[in-house]
């Protein structure tokens, strides 16, 4: 599934033509690209104009982007979430308890997103809707990421896998080490 999207118009996902991404968020994303981007070219004006400087450049516009995509997906996820103090599920009632920080890896980093926990009055295990509706329930890295570290796992071990993501799709993360 592909996004469509003419300029001014947001993204919207080619099937429904429902807004992927909402037109604030997307806005905020770009203005605070361009704040940041405005802060680096300030700070590359004094060096001379060299490969090194082109390379630093790059990397450092390449940041700035990550960070910006980041920052509005985080938000936008975060505003998906159940906003109601008691919820029902399955037959039971669910009463929220606690906002949860957890981490998770996508294709562009560590990303923390803030999620609304829930439990029964009567205890039992705690459910989180948020992490249910973007069908990460369980889990730390996304898709994306799963596909891309089950694949080259295939081809290397799991530290040159750390090593060429985060060279390479500048996704970071720490192999665990085999124990027998």
């Amino acid at each position: 599934m592909g996004c469509k999207g003419k300029r001014g118009e947001g993204l919207r996902e080619e099937e429904g033509g429902e807004a992927m991404l909402p037109k604030k968020v997307q806005e905020e994303m770009v203005e605070e690209f361009r704040r940041k981007v405005g802060e680096f070219c300030g700070e590359m004006k004094e060096a001379t104009f060299s490969g090194t400087r082109v390379g630093r450049a790059v990397r450092g516009l390449e940041e700035l982007s990550r960070e910006a995509i980041l920052a509005g997906m985080k938000r936008w996820i975060e505003e998906q979430d159940e906003t109601a103090d008691l919820v029902e599920r399955g037959g039971r009632r669910y009463r929220f308890k606690q906002t949860s920080p957890k981490k998770f890896l996508t294709p562009l980093g560590e990303m923390e997103v803030r999620r609304r926990l829930y439990q029964a009055d009567e205890g039992g295990e705690a459910w989180v809707p948020l992490d249910e509706k973007w069908e990460m329930a369980g889990a730390y890295a996304m898709p994306e990421v799963q596909e891309s570290v089950l694949f080259l796992s295939g081809q290397m071990p799991p530290r040159e896998v750390s090593e060429v993501l985060a060279r390479v799709g500048r996704i970071f993360f720490r192999p665990r080490e085999r124990t027998r």
